[in-house]
């Protein structure tokens, strides 16, 4: 698994797109890499007992269950690369209104936001599978 963000971070660099700060990986195979061993039984990825920001091969690791369980996203937060857009401002709109809400003393609350995400380099990210090659 390790090899696999390895070579994806390669694919990245060797395509000359923007270099890669972030992995994304689920819970599950994230604590897989972190428990693995040498023959000496130490943890390849470093002391159990540090306190340290998460990371591979100088990636900052996201761990999130967004994503599923053996697949990956290298990729890097330069805006150059991609960018989120405000399409709507926030709406919050408040009614007491909506059928017995009032005698009940209910209140309905509805917030909206419209984001756009804007991928302007697709190619400085790589998503895939562990299962097979990145």
């Amino acid at each position: 698994m390790i090899d696999v963000i390895g070579a994806a971070i390669e694919a990245i660099e060797v395509a000359k797109e923007l270099m890669p700060t972030f992995a994304v990986l689920n819970p599950a195979d994230w604590w897989h890499m972190k428990l693995m061993r040498d023959t000496l039984g130490r943890y390849i990825l470093g002391d159990p007992q540090s306190v340290a920001t998460p990371r591979i091969f100088d990636l900052d690791v996201v761990s999130t269950t967004s994503i599923a369980k053996g697949t990956f996203l290298v990729g890097s937060g330069n805006p150059t690369a991609s960018e989120i857009r405000d399409r709507m401002e926030l709406t919050v709109e408040v009614s007491t209104e909506h059928m017995d809400f009032f005698v009940k003393n209910l209140v309905a609350i509805r917030a909206e936001k419209r984001l756009a995400l804007v991928v302007k380099r697709p190619g400085s990210y790589i998503t895939g599978s562990f299962a097979g090659a990145a």
